[in-house]
């Protein structure tokens, strides 16, 4: 199982997801979830100060106009070069491919066949190059909120948009619906 980010710890998340599964499946599956690289346990890549991403108060999740455009791209390249910094020579070593290697390095050294494998959000963009890498090592697969491997950026915009419309629906939602309640 990979929980996603990239960069989110996998035991943990293994741990709560298998106690969601049906009984039988349990029983039939054994449920591993791992720390990929420079997360988690497995030497924890530092990117303080992350560009100032924690600073208060934070930006804007999605900019709006092309100065704050340009200020959100700037923090990001601020967030890659403190974690290029922080990680040092391992960086080279630190990518979704090796982390698909990893998997079935795992795999071979539990004498397995085949894997099956949970994948949310960025764990299915795992999930695919560990398919596409190695295909007759692949048992059954689960993506789930499916990220393609480009255009990261765009993406998070395009979420970033739709959590926040979906904010104001949920704050918006009751009045309106008493609005029109109160019409009939």
């Amino acid at each position: 199982m990979n929980p996603g980010g990239p960069g989110g710890p996998g035991p943990a998340y293994a741990v709560t997801k298998r106690a969601k599964l049906r009984e039988r499946v349990r029983r039939s599956h054994d449920v591993i979830g791992f720390d990929p690289r420079g997360t988690g346990r497995s030497a924890p890549a530092s990117c303080d100060p992350m560009g100032g991403l924690f600073d208060s108060p934070g930006a804007e999740p999605v900019p709006s106009g092309h100065t704050a455009e340009g200020a959100s791209l700037d923090s990001l390249r601020r967030m890659a070069d403190d974690c290029a910094a922080g990680v040092g020579d391992a960086l080279a070593h630190l990518s979704t491919t090796q982390t698909a290697r990893d998997m079935d390095a795992t795999r071979s050294a539990l004498g397995e066949r085949r894997i099956g494998f949970l994948g949310v959000s960025y764990g299915s963009c795992l999930g695919a190059i560990y398919a596409a890498l190695f295909p007759q090592h692949v048992g059954r697969m689960v993506l789930d909120s499916v990220v393609g491997p480009g255009k990261w950026y765009d993406f998070d915009l395009r979420q970033s948009r739709a959590l926040l419309r979906q904010r104001e629906v949920l704050h918006l939602g009751r009045p309106v619906r008493r609005a029109l309640r109160s019409r009939r």
